[in-house]
């Protein structure tokens, strides 16, 4: 969100939530055994939405478009609805061609460390609540 506000940026947020609902309540809603996750999406002009990431929600998964400071501030503010929590962040049209050279090399960061064995699976899974 640039934080303008005109009338057209009001619009755009409309009908991007309105396709983040539909696709949350088709894909994701009631699928997965833990109620707390995170997912980054992008939707395209076409109204398509991709899913990007998706993580258990809590600090040993990697986030990419919110910080972990900021999640959790979106999660205290709105416990009423699960849509209230949603956070849009858009990226502008001018800056859409820019990506990281090194991009295609990276990995999620839980997956690194399951790796080089800083952390093991049980540890992962006690603290994102999932085992």
């Amino acid at each position: 969100d640039n934080g303008e506000g005109s009338g057209e940026d009001e619009q755009t947020r409309g009908w991007l939530l309105e396709c983040i609902k539909r696709f949350f309540d088709q894909k994701i809603k009631g699928h997965f055994p833990d109620p707390d996750y995170v997912m980054d999406i992008y939707v395209d002009r076409r109204r398509r939405v991709w899913l990007v990431d998706f993580n258990v929600f809590g600090p040993p998964t990697d986030t990419l478009l919110f910080s972990w400071p900021e999640l959790m501030q979106l999660q205290t503010q709105h416990q009423e609805s699960e849509y209230t929590a949603l956070g849009v962040r858009t990226v502008p049209a001018h800056m859409q061609g820019i990506r990281d050279p090194l991009g295609e090399f990276k990995g999620p960061i839980d997956t690194a460390f399951l790796a080089n064995g800083e952390v093991d699976f049980e540890q992962l899974m006690q603290a994102t609540s999932l085992s």
